[in-house]
């Protein structure tokens, strides 16, 4: 059994630490200054609508089913071990290839990208009481960094920031701006590790999504107030700010990187104990109880990742599978439901909220795929060919 020992700040604070990363610091300021900010508040506010919608399935999902394999087990429950095998290969989009982006993004080149994605699962490897609590952490101080900067673009401008009005071409934006919610399904991925996974799993998969809506909201606003004085330098700010800019780039690519590896580790961690995947990758460190098998493989695929593909591409094919997998459980959801009609948590309106989070998610998809459909084919061969395979050999 693995370790546990988080509680409902730990799951908040984990998936906070995903969410505030790459897109608040690196995507935003581009989208902002290529759209326009008062389009990029629409664009994220259409993506956390799709999020939120999301999340309250997840969180359903979460409360039944606590354990470690995210939408994966979700749709094993619900959809049976085929189905599920494909939503573990939008998994691996999301988590694998998102984290080479990130670890690319944070280190500047492929080769830095593969030596961070080395030392974070050395890292995961200690366990996650070490790995949660440096986690934790590096959140405050993210975040407080994140308020100084705040503070410093409306102190130029008086306080002014921007109308709040949709304009521009905000559908463009929403799909990018998905993978700054990127997260809160992470926690998930925590349920052999959460001391109460049925009260706090759905406080965590919810409560994070809406700390770090708030944040983003903010932070727009600010982009706003800078814009158009400033250029989109070190996040957006004045150069006055940039020590504290890189500090907050840093850290916070550095706690997305670590949630991401984390909540890829047990996905594979989960397809291994249900035969899925070799046993191996199933092995628990007797000192750390850390998923010690699973890591490894997590990182060498995101090392290899990191390597071999270019980052942009990585960035599109993670939002994509984010978004699939976010469409099998929302479409999973009322299957669930009837298997399991008690919960902690319930999804209110389960035959309109379930299909507006399908609808929304595959609209952006529908945005997003045509410039990596083909390198989105080739995976999904790959994968349905592997799947075939295991099937074969392990039954």
């Amino acid at each position: 059994m693995l370790r546990r020992a988080l509680g409902p700040g730990q799951l908040i604070a984990t998936g906070v630490g995903c969410m505030i990363g790459a897109g608040i610091f690196l995507s935003t300021p581009g989208l902002a200054h290529r759209y326009g900010a008062p389009a990029l508040l629409g664009g994220y506010l259409v993506a956390a609508l799709a999020c939120a919608l999301t999340a309250l399935c997840y969180a359903e999902f979460a409360a039944v089913d606590g354990g470690a394999g995210s939408a994966y087990s979700y749709a094993r429950l619900t959809l049976g071990p085929r189905a599920a095998w494909l939503v573990a290969g939008a998994l691996v989009l999301e988590y694998s290839f998102g984290a080479a982006a990130v670890a690319n993004l944070w280190m500047k080149g492929p080769v830095g990208g593969a030596i961070a994605s080395i030392g974070v699962a050395v890292l995961l490897a200690f366990g996650i009481r070490i790995s949660a609590g440096l986690n934790t952490a590096l959140v405050v101080l993210k975040c407080g960094v994140l308020a100084i900067l705040v503070a410093g673009a409306f102190s130029r401008t008086g306080g002014r920031g921007f109308p709040f009005a949709f304009e521009g071409d905000w559908s463009a934006v929403a799909g990018p701006a998905v993978f700054s919610y990127l997260g809160f399904e992470t926690v998930s991925t925590l349920g052999l590790e959460c001391k109460r996974p049925a009260r706090d799993l759905p406080f965590g998969v919810i409560g994070s999504l809406a700390v770090t809506t708030a944040i983003y909201l903010v932070v727009i606003a600010a982009y706003g107030a800078v814009m158009p004085p400033l250029r989109a330098e070190m996040a957006g700010m004045a150069p006055a700010f940039e020590p504290a800019a890189r500090l907050a780039i840093a850290v916070g690519l550095s706690t997305v990187l670590i949630a991401m590896m984390m909540g890829q580790s047990r996905v594979f961690f989960a397809m291994a104990k249900d035969g899925a995947l070799p046993a191996v990758m199933g092995r628990i460190s007797e000192r750390t109880l850390a998923p010690v098998g699973a890591i490894a493989v997590s990182g060498v695929a995101i090392t290899v990742l990191c390597l071999t593909i270019p980052t942009g591409k990585l960035y599109d094919l993670a939002v994509i599978g984010t978004l699939i997998a976010f469409t099998a459980v929302a479409g999973a959801l009322p299957l669930l439901r009837r298997k399991q009609p008690r919960s902690t948590f319930r999804v209110p309106l389960i035959w309109l909220i379930a299909p507006a989070a399908a609808i929304v998610n595959l609209y952006i998809v529908a945005r997003m795929i045509a410039p990596v459909a083909i390198e989105l084919v080739i995976f999904a061969a790959i994968w349905i060919v592997a799947g075939i395979g295991i099937n074969r050999t392990r039954g």
